[in-house]
């Protein structure tokens, strides 16, 4: 029970290396015991990530910055502001458009143990 009462400023930023077509990903991830709540930092590089599914439902809420959604064969632009839920198993990429960046909050059911 203690985990739940953690505090996501306390949690340390993680860096992920999701594959060789992203790099400078950094995440703070909060499990919780049926769902995750992940924040998401992902760099400007100009190349979208792997094509990927997995059998959670992920919500995306884009806090700062844009970027593209690929989510099967339809293309999302994703602002400040903008949520996007995407259906389990359903194959989905991400491209950063902003060259600042951009955050991410994302919300993984059931909880989500890999990290993509």
């Amino acid at each position: 029970m203690e985990n739940i009462y953690k505090k996501m400023s306390q949690e340390e930023w993680k860096d992920v290396v999701v594959n060789d077509r992203r790099v400078g990903v950094k995440i703070k991830n909060f499990v919780a015991e049926k769902a995750n709540l992940r924040l998401q930092e992902i760099e400007y590089t100009g190349r979208d990530s792997k094509a990927h599914k997995h059998i959670h439902e992920q919500i995306v809420i884009t806090i700062r910055g844009t970027m593209d959604m690929t989510i099967e064969d339809t293309v999302y632009h994703l602002e400040a502001g903008d949520f996007i839920a995407i259906p389990p198993n359903a194959v989905h990429s991400t491209k950063v458009t902003d060259p600042n960046g951009v955050n991410n909050l994302l919300i993984f059911i059931p909880k989500q143990d890999e990290l993509y």
